[in-house]
């Protein structure tokens, strides 16, 4: 499922210099063989290689028409890639960007992201991800040296229709060959802040807990309620199981100093179960 051309020379004593296309008909053959443990579609890599056969430079471009990676999707994309040795993977930088696509079903209109490549520790330097309802922005470091693999998010910025949210502390995630874990994470929203634990897997199944506390009601109520006016302070408890197009929420709400439609309701406490699609 793949095919190599180039030209120029190689000595196989000293070094070599060449330049050519790779054409990759399914990546997911080589699934485990690169850091990126999960991957499919196809691309094409237009490339130079220079220096000792020992332990060569690359650099070139990647592009593809439909390329996935932990249930990240993208019908177009282009990556500038330069190694300075590819054999060792000792320094490197590889900038992307990526069209039209999906990450966990949801769409986004442009992702943009530079990492560094330094052995089994990859820098990600900022990535970028715009639709016409959110921006999201982090950066952090992932350890590929062992499984689970160690993802550190040092910063995340939020902004869902002019509600912004921001991670406290950096958020640790665990990647290994069959889920994703949440393991460590405290987020800043409307005067409040939420947790985020358990896990998800590849096939959008999860298993997720989400603790509310103090959490400002008027920004998000035009999401519940349209046309309504609810303000308050929330402390919550959601579980969520299923999957993205069947999911299974489980809502526990207290509300303080509850007042609806200009009407003082005083402190409410509530249940919701929602079972159904999407």
């Amino acid at each position: 499922n793949t095919e190599v051309t180039g030209e120029g020379r190689v000595g196989f004593s000293d070094s070599l210099s060449l330049k050519g296309k790779a054409i990759f008909r399914d990546l997911s053959d080589y699934n485990g063989q690169t850091f990126v443990q999960e991957m499919g579609g196809r691309g094409e890599f237009q490339f130079k290689a220079r220096g000792p056969v020992s332990d060569f430079s690359l650099e070139g471009r990647f592009e593809s028409d439909s390329i996935w990676g932990y249930k990240l999707f993208s019908s177009d994309l282009k990556s500038d890639v330069k190694i300075d040795k590819f054999i060792s993977r000792k320094g490197g930088i590889i900038r992307s960007l990526l069209l039209n696509g999906t990450a966990w079903s949801i769409p986004y209109d442009s992702l943009t992201s530079t990492i560094f490549l330094e052995g089994d520790s990859i820098r990600i330097d900022t990535t970028r991800m715009r639709n016409n309802s959110l921006s999201l922005v982090f950066s952090g470091n992932l350890d590929i040296s062992k499984f689970p693999q160690n993802l550190i998010l040092e910063q995340i910025n939020l902004d869902y229709r002019g509600n912004k949210i921001e991670s406290q502390i950096p958020a640790k995630i665990e990647l290994d060959k069959d889920e994703v874990r949440f393991v460590q994470d405290s987020f800043r929203v409307n005067g409040g802040s939420f947790s985020l634990s358990g896990k998800m897997d590849y096939e959008e199944r999860m298993n997720l807990e989400v603790d509310l506390k103090n959490i400002s009601v008027l920004p998000w109520e035009r999401f519940l309620l349209p046309y309504k006016r609810v303000e308050g302070k929330a402390d919550a408890n959601l579980q969520i199981r299923g999957d993205f197009k069947n999911p299974e929420l489980a809502l526990d709400i207290q509300i303080t100093d509850c007042n609806y439609e200009g009407v003082v309701l005083g402190n409410l406490t509530g249940n919701l179960s929602y079972k159904d699609k999407l």
